[in-house]
């Protein structure tokens, strides 16, 4: 497949746009049916994992957008959903250079962290267009998209970490030691330690406590189960822990932050 730049000049074909919600599926597969055209995805309110055909895994939080290049094949399973509002925005687009062969932007799927917050705007705009009409506007916003991408967003790969990054989000409620995270990503202690707080700016028990805290929060927010039952699911050793430990980060009891957050 022919790899395009950004900087290059190339057209866009076809344009399709889909806000979807995942009421009724929480996972997409296209192992052995190879994606025909280019994705572009907007994360808001869930994370999904991609698992490649070769067996390795990408994850992405919301707020990043990814790109699937056509061709790629993976299974994608969204979890953590913040509320039933949670959604993705999605844009397939064909590709073609100046001698109309088709073409992708990257051979893999690429993750941007923590796009802007005009580059969400700009998603949801393409997505409220028919995709029978103002093809020429969707084409300019899939541009913008993508030149923003490319100029203003950091791309982030987690790369060698990246096993232990999906274990500690998938399982917040596991209290794996770092060797065993080393162990998943084929590293020593020292070295995994390094690359994640280069990555995080954090330690991995900080980290995990912090995706724990924050499921804690959905759970207080749209869930109905007690601080007990939340304090078991996510796995501290008692509930008082996990009360001074909200307490901490959120400056309310977990009672007090579920009245507060219903009444407003």
């Amino acid at each position: 497949m022919n790899v395009l730049k950004i900087q290059e000049n190339f057209n866009l074909q076809y344009v399709n746009s889909l806000v979807q919600y995942w009421q009724n599926t929480r996972s997409f597969r296209c192992i052995g049916r190879p994606k025909g055209e280019n994705l572009l995805l907007y994360l808001d309110g869930l994370s999904i994992v991609y698992t490649k055909k070769d067996g390795s895994t990408v994850i992405a939080h919301s707020g990043d957008a990814v790109y699937s290049p056509s061709g790629s094949e993976y299974r994608a399973d969204l979890f953590d959903f913040r509320d039933e509002a949670s959604h993705t925005v999605g844009i397939n687009f064909l590709l073609t250079d100046e001698a109309g062969q088709s073409g992708v932007l990257d051979g893999d799927i690429t993750v941007f962290r923590n796009a802007s917050p005009h580059l969400s705007t700009l998603f949801h705009r393409v997505a409220t267009l028919e995709n029978s009409v103002a093809f020429l506007k969707k084409r300019s916003l899939v541009f913008e998209i993508l030149s923003s991408l490319m100029e203003d967003v950091r791309v982030c790969s987690r790369g060698e970490i990246e096993p232990a990054v999906v274990r500690l989000t998938k399982y917040p409620e596991e209290n794996l030691s770092v060797a065993s995270l080393a162990e998943l990503c084929g590293m020593s202690q020292v070295y995994f330690r390094k690359l994640f707080r280069e990555e995080f700016g954090m330690a991995p028990a900080a980290y995990r406590n912090q995706l724990r805290l924050e499921r804690a929060a959905r759970y207080l927010e749209y869930g109905q189960i007690t601080v007990q039952e939340i304090s078991d699911t996510l796995g501290y050793g008692t509930a008082s822990h996990f009360i001074k430990e909200f307490r901490e980060a959120y400056g309310l009891s977990p009672i007090k932050y579920r009245k507060a957050f219903r009444q407003s």
